[in-house]
């Protein structure tokens, strides 16, 4: 459980309810692995559950959305089969009982601070709060999963400390819950293996995926897994064997045999022609570049984006706009924005708008649902999307068919509310960071919608931000009305992005080739890439890739008969990697220039 005894922290959540109350403590509830209950500091014993169910009412109610129950669904999970005057009697029995194992003090006829009647709901309330390690463990899986870091999947794996009440196992109340919890524990340790396997950390990688196979015999990604990575390491028969442990298992506990492709993997191990990407040696030349996304030099860009990022972190959300054209780096400055904030915590969401998305209403909220339903309990999902399951089921389609909810036709009139309930809930869990991509290519409604988000997102502590090209403006009449709009709103902050400085291209040109560079060759690829990052890139890999620039000595020179990279020499086929994209840009900086000349002639 990460909340800690000391220092109170009860107290901070008091002080944000506006009560002073001082006798109240917080409730600490664990439940993963054992059922402990503290007030405060002092442990509930365990002896003073004297009538069990008054122990399994609270574990239900900690459990219940909004920590409520009806009390006739609570009569029907403890005494199924009993009249119903009964059980509202041995109900009231119990929850004497559970009172004073939380209150030994409370007097008679005196109120209780923690279980409570509203009407026909029994509650479980602190006004001091209540922490649980449900939900301790609930958070830190969802900040870990598609995070990239390692420590953040650790410390989730570490708040999760066994299976959801043990004692309760065959409870029909609690299997769905402990069900959700597992394939939870299980994905973020499926994706640490993942990660591990990415970077090549193979051994860290087999250990996650075993600590899978010790929870569930029968799962059959995990297995796969194994087998791909003990073959990638040449331990063709501990591969092998393992196909058969999958099989083993899936016939004694589901009476099935393993899938196809599983079946197809075997084969080919078993034949000596599997071969994984994570195996395989690629022998290069030394002198070569090695291939990385750009990143350039745009700490002046990221350091203006920080502020933001600490508002977040005060409650304070914003919008950060990063205008400018194609490759000029704003997907890295938002990648960078999305990490920082992550690192500290921030949970991180993603998308992108696409030129045949246009024509979905919300779609690019719509895709950022999508990622949210992925990663999100079936459960944990119901809980964030409230009341709006209909709405946002059909603007996601992946939380659709998580809920069971069939398409209706949209009610324009709840989807503000329900993207915002969502959104706002989201960052309830933790500050949060929503980053939009291409948000020229959005549909009417989402960059409508995006425009009310700017004027109500300084409430809660969510960071929306948006990449734009700014050479559509003159096309696209809403996207210029949406920044109007921005320039409006004291939230949000515009950043435009400027084509790189000969010293930015100089020290990113020398990072691509690892070595020094010749005045010669930055001066051409400055002059072929207009100072945008990805072009840079583009015309470093030309000119390697035709064998104009060769490394003598440590430094990169221009041959003799390469004279410099001109326009011209690419603007029709490409010859070599990098020619392809960088004679498209030239091509479309080429009609720009003319279509600038042709508007000053007109003029």
């Amino acid at each position: 459980m990460t909340a800690e005894v000391e220092g109170d922290p009860g107290a901070a959540v008091r002080s944000r309810l506006g009560h002073a109350t001082e006798d109240v403590e917080p409730l600490y509830i664990s439940l993963l692995g054992a059922f402990e209950v503290r007030v405060g500091t002092r442990v509930v014993p365990t002896e003073s559950w004297y009538l069990r169910r008054a122990k399994s009412l609270i574990k239900m109610l900690t459990l219940a959305p909004g920590r409520r129950l009806h009390r006739g669904e609570i009569v029907d999970a403890l005494w199924p089969g009993m009249t119903f005057e009964s059980a509202v009697n041995n109900l009231h029995k119990v929850i004497y009982v559970a009172r004073r194992s939380l209150e030994p003090d409370l007097l008679p006829n005196t109120g209780s601070s923690y279980v409570r009647f509203h009407g026909d709901l029994v509650a479980l309330e602190s006004e001091a709060g209540i922490f649980t390690d449900v939900e301790d463990f609930r958070l830190a899986a969802i900040q870990a999963l598609g995070s990239g870091d390692p420590t953040l999947h650790e410390r989730a794996l570490s708040l999760y400390t066994g299976p959801l009440l043990p004692e309760d196992r065959y409870e029909d109340w609690v299997l769905r819950e402990r069900s959700a919890l597992e394939e939870l524990h299980q994905s973020v340790l499926l994706d640490l293996a993942s990660l591990h396997e990415s970077r090549g950390d193979l051994e860290p990688a087999l250990e996650a995926l075993r600590r899978v196979i010790a929870i569930d015999e029968a799962h059959e990604q995990a297995h796969v897994a194994v087998m791909r990575l003990y073959a990638a390491t040449g331990q063709r028969q501990l591969a092998l064997r393992q196909f058969h442990q999958l099989a083993a298992a899936l016939r004694e506990e589901l009476d099935a045999e393993p899938d196809p492709s599983t079946v197809a993997i075997y084969q080919r191990i078993l034949q000596g022609e599997f071969d994984s990407p994570v195996a395989r040696t690629v022998t290069k030349d030394p002198g070569a570049p090695a291939r990385e996304p750009s990143e350039a030099p745009r700490e002046d860009i990221l350091s203006g984006c920080r502020r933001s990022i600490d508002q977040l972190f005060l409650g304070v959300g914003g919008v950060i706009v990063l205008m400018g054209p194609a490759g000029i780096g704003k997907s890295w400055v938002a990648r960078k924005i999305a990490e920082e904030a992550g690192s500290r915590g921030a949970l991180t969401m993603w998308s992108a708008a696409y030129p045949e998305t246009q024509t979905r209403p919300y779609g690019l909220f719509g895709a950022a649902l999508d990622g949210i339903s992925l990663r999100v309990p079936p459960k944990s999902l119901a809980h964030l999307i409230g009341t709006f399951e209909k709405e946002l089921g059909m603007l996601a389609p992946t939380i659709g068919r998580v809920m069971g909810y069939y398409p209706e036709p949209l009610n324009e009139s709840r989807i503000f509310a329900a993207l915002t309930y969502v959104l706002a809930r989201m960052s309830q869990l933790a500050p949060s960071v929503l980053v939009l991509e291409d948000v020229q290519h959005a549909d009417e409604r989402s960059l409508e919608f995006l425009a009310h988000l700017a004027r109500i997102v300084e409430g809660f502590p969510l960071l929306v931000v948006c990449t734009v090209r700014d050479d559509e403006l003159a096309t696209n009449q809403v996207l210029t009305w949406l920044l109007q709009q921005f320039s409006e709103s004291s939230a949000t902050s515009t950043l435009r992005l400027e084509p790189l400085t000969i010293q930015d291209v100089t020290e990113l040109v020398q990072s691509l080739l690892n070595g020094q560079a010749e005045t010669g060759i930055i001066e051409a690829v400055l002059e072929a890439s207009e100072g945008i990052p990805h072009f840079v890139e583009e015309a470093v890999f030309a000119l390697r890739g035709r064998g104009l620039i060769r490394c003598i000595d440590g430094t990169w020179r221009l041959q003799s008969s390469a004279g410099s990279l001109r326009r011209g020499t690419l603007r029709d086929r490409p010859e070599a990697a990098g020619d392809y994209q960088l004679s498209r840009h030239l091509r479309e900086s080429r009609s720009r220039s003319s279509a600038q000349a042709s508007e000053r002639d007109s003029a």
